[in-house]
């Protein structure tokens, strides 16, 4: 997506017309300016509270923390119940997609 707007920006900058490349840059500024922000936001969520200043902005070490605490939360083997070991996100999508099937289906009333 950043690589699109920066790609806009210069095609503007260099194919549109005079009175036209104001409004059109400011546009796609504020969109860039918009996209770096959710990005930095979404940086501190993965933050606690204690850690954050006031009107701190995401720093290298921020970045560093979040992409480690993502790595260690990533579930990257799984079991079936045959005791076989699946590493593919698709087989061990549909090992726990079966187990909550089984685990949560309906009680059958007789």
């Amino acid at each position: 997506m950043e690589n699109h707007l920066y790609e806009c920006l210069y095609d503007i900058r260099s194919t549109a017309p005079a009175t036209d490349k104001l409004p059109a840059l400011k546009r796609y500024k504020a969109k860039l300016v918009r996209f770096h922000g959710q990005r930095e936001h979404k940086i501190l969520l993965d933050t606690k509270e204690h850690d954050l200043l006031e009107g701190e902005e995401p720093s290298f070490f921020h970045v560093l923390r979040m992409l480690r605490r993502r790595e260690i939360r990533e579930i990257r083997q799984v079991m079936d119940v045959c005791g076989n070991t699946h590493t593919t996100l698709r087989d061990i999508t549909t090992i726990f997609m079966s187990h909550m099937s089984h685990k949560y289906q309906p009680l059958a009333v007789d």
